[in-house]
């Protein structure tokens, strides 16, 4: 029971909100509002306000705030853009490589395309804490002069810094995490001047009750609020390893599975926000971004679901996988603008496991879908050493623009049921998710994104992204009701890799020869 009283009467003020800090969040299947909840304060006219456990009861006016849910401004006319260290270089960082980073981000162009955060991720820290302050500090030999100095160095570039921690005792690779220590370590990134904070789940001794969705959720609240006491505008983002079980093709999928160590329990685990949103949850409010995936990612094409190429297992972590967890793992509106499913990192012009590499094709896949999904857009290769055409791949700034999510809406993807022939996604018969879209097919050869952009100029533009998973050269008959207009609505096409106009279209659009693994992006603009 939560109580308060408040003396003298409050005159004037016909409307309070109350903000429910300690409560379980309403659930947000079809949340609507926005995503960052304000209460205003009237810090005058009340005399006396007794809040007893986490009530907090204000009038609905005037001056001052009380932010309920993430707070930073970010992200509302897209998903963050930018590079991390990880993919390319895990442990070997150094203060002089993020300089070098930095510099060749303006100087190629990536800067001027619309990618501004230089991330650091694991491996920064010094083996522990600061023995007086306990603040986290940096490696002395990695970054001798600290991580503000960095810092300096990469706003005086034009771009933004981000750093990377864990909500664990640990990191990924044993250094010191964030657990306890959230409101701290806060402060700590906004006084060196970070802009961007992926906050892991790794390594923690309370390993029995880690993948716990309330213990996550408590961990990554913790951080959240620690940021937006700092009123620093820190992109936040989160890869919320989870406990999460499915249906068995889909194990298939899973890095984290039984038998695992003994110390650990022997249970599934992905990222994930599904827990959380079962569970009432507000997702939307927590984060910038969350990681949805089965894997880690890898820089090779993957597999179509549960059904290797080789006619095998899958290897988990590949590109479709990535894919494929957009509609496995997550719910159709959970993106909008300021809150995005992340894709995990891009592998565009990294080696594989094996040193071979994907095709230019595959990248301009993975860059167009992470795209038109509205997926942070973060690059991890050795951008000092990369090819004229990996560059002109990643700087098509047509294709780019796929990610503009000012109308908030998450990309409509066909076909339903009444897909016209043999490869269907989904399937007649498959089974439904949780959140009533049909799982994907193992037998996809075509997928079709279709997605209202925020032209103001020219109200109405549709993107639309014919993806073709399949072995072999495709042809597909676009049809307006793919993609949600009107059969006799006359569009102006642009053809986003071309870079080429072509013939106006009414009612349909014969799509040929669409080369395997490659993908076809467009706009349709009415006339």
């Amino acid at each position: 029971t939560h109580s308060l009283s408040l003396s003298p009467p409050v005159v004037g003020v016909q409307a309070l909100r109350v903000s429910c800090l300690g409560a379980k969040e309403r659930p947000v299947h079809h949340m609507r509002q926005p995503w960052s909840h304000r209460v205003p304060v009237l810090p005058v006219l009340l005399s006396t306000l007794v809040v007893q456990h986490t009530v907090v009861v204000v009038p609905h006016l005037m001056l001052a705030s009380v932010v309920v849910g993430l707070d930073n401004g970010l992200g509302r006319h897209g998903p963050a853009m930018g590079w991390s260290s990880w993919n390319h270089f895990r442990c070997n960082i150094s203060e002089d490589l993020i300089k070098a980073i930095a510099d060749s981000m303006v100087s190629s162009g990536l800067k001027d395309a619309g990618y501004t955060y230089v991330n650091i991720d694991d491996c920064w820290q010094a083996s522990t804490r600061d023995a007086v302050t306990d603040e986290l500090v940096a490696d002395p030999a990695k970054f001798p002069h600290g991580i503000k100095a960095v810092a300096d160095y990469v706003h005086s570039r034009g771009l933004l810094l981000g750093i990377y921690t864990s909500r664990g005792d640990h990191t990924c690779q044993g250094r010191p995490g964030s657990r306890d220590h959230e409101a701290l370590d806060a402060r700590t990134f906004a006084d060196w001047g970070v802009d961007y904070l992926k906050d892991d789940s790794c390594k923690d001794t309370h390993y029995k009750t880690f993948d716990d969705p309330e213990v996550a959720w408590g961990q990554y609240m913790a951080m959240r609020d620690g940021l937006n006491a700092t009123n620093r505008p820190i992109w936040f983002s989160i890869t919320g390893r989870l406990a999460y079980n499915d249906s068995e093709w889909h194990k298939e999928m899973h890095c984290i599975h039984p038998p695992r160590p003994s110390n650990y329990p022997n249970e599934y685990g992905a990222f994930t926000v599904r827990p959380w949103v079962r569970a009432g949850k507000d997702v939307l409010g927590l984060a910038n971004s969350y990681l949805i995936e089965y894997c880690n990612n890898h820089a090779f094409w993957g597999f179509t679901n549960a059904v290797s190429e080789a006619g095998g297992k899958p290897m988990p972590g590949g590109f479709l996988s990535q894919l494929d967890s957009q509609q496995l793992l997550t719910y159709d509106n959970m993106t909008r603008p300021g809150a995005y499913n992340d894709n995990d990192m891009l592998e565009n012009c990294n080696p594989d496991p094996h040193g071979g590499m994907m095709t230019t094709a595959e990248f301009r896949s993975q860059l167009t879908t992470f795209a038109v999904q509205s997926s942070p857009l973060i690059l991890g290769h050795d951008i000092r050493n990369q090819s004229h055409v990996c560059l002109e791949v990643i700087t098509n700034k047509e294709v780019l623009a796929l990610a503009d999510s000012t109308r908030g809406r998450l990309v409509y993807q066909y076909p339903m049921a009444i897909w016209p022939d043999a490869d269907r996604v989904p399937p007649i018969g498959s089974t439904t998710t949780d959140s009533g879209v049909a799982d994907a097919s193992v037998n996809i050869s075509l997928q079709v994104w279709a997605k209202a952009l925020d032209q103001r100029s020219t109200p109405g533009v549709i993107g639309v992204v014919v993806l073709n998973r399949g072995a072999t050269p495709t042809s597909l008959n676009l049809t307006w009701d793919m993609v949600g207009l009107a059969p006799s609505t006359k569009v102006a096409v642009r053809d986003l890799w071309a870079h080429a106009d072509e013939p106006a279209a009414v009612g349909s659009l014969w799509i040929s020869n669409i080369a395997s693994h490659d993908v076809k992006a467009l706009t349709l603009t009415p006339a």
